[in-house]
């Protein structure tokens, strides 16, 4: 199971942060088109006048990948209306995860919803067999620290007197630790037994 992409969405889903992460094993048909000629849905949905612009932090996640994402977005906000999705009691990181959203053809995608709106959402492939649960349950706790570690981050990344509260995440160490979390959570080595 390794994190193929992920993104961080701000209160009124705007994306604020979109990163896909290669992975040898998933092979995707011929491409989705528009990413081979540059394009995204971001900067499709973004007209400024006669000129499109890509939206920024979107320029490094394909079509397909931000397309999931952004569908598990609307699954994520039906499973939160209210608070009813929380366990009672629950308290930090595990009163903000939600769990799996929804399975895309080879991808599991999950969510973490902080108490701020902000919306966390990965997409993993999926390699273990449904007989497979302690394996899974496993892998859900490494996706709660995950997400634990990148909220860290973004919390981090606020705190800066300078950052603009309602841009993307422009960041270079955002970027490199999400990077080293992401990569550490990929050669985690949990595998099918």
């Amino acid at each position: 199971m390794a994190l193929v992409s992920l993104a961080v969405v701000g209160k009124r889903n705007e994306p604020l942060y979109i990163r896909e992460y290669t992975s040898e094993s998933i092979v995707y048909p011929a491409g989705d088109g528009l990413a081979e000629i540059g394009l995204t849905l971001e900067g499709l949905m973004s007209i400024d006048g006669d000129d499109m612009n890509v939206a920024p932090g979107t320029e490094s996640c394909s079509l397909r990948h931000q397309f999931i994402l952004h569908s598990a977005l609307d699954r994520l906000e039906e499973l939160t209306a209210g608070n009813r999705w929380r366990a009672p009691g629950s308290v930090g990181s595990d009163a903000m995860w939600v769990g799996m959203l929804c399975p895309v053809d080879e991808l599991k995608v999950y969510g973490y919803l902080t108490t701020t709106k902000i919306k966390f959402l990965v997409a993993v492939e999926d390699i273990f067999p449904p007989d497979q649960k302690q394996q899974l349950h496993a892998r859900e706790n490494e996706i709660k620290s995950l997400f634990a570690n990148i909220h860290a981050l973004y919390v981090e990344y606020m705190l800066n007197p300078f950052t603009n509260i309602e841009s993307s995440i422009e960041s270079r160490r955002f970027e490199e630790g999400v990077k080293s979390f992401v990569d550490a959570f990929n050669s985690s080595g949990l595998s099918v037994a």
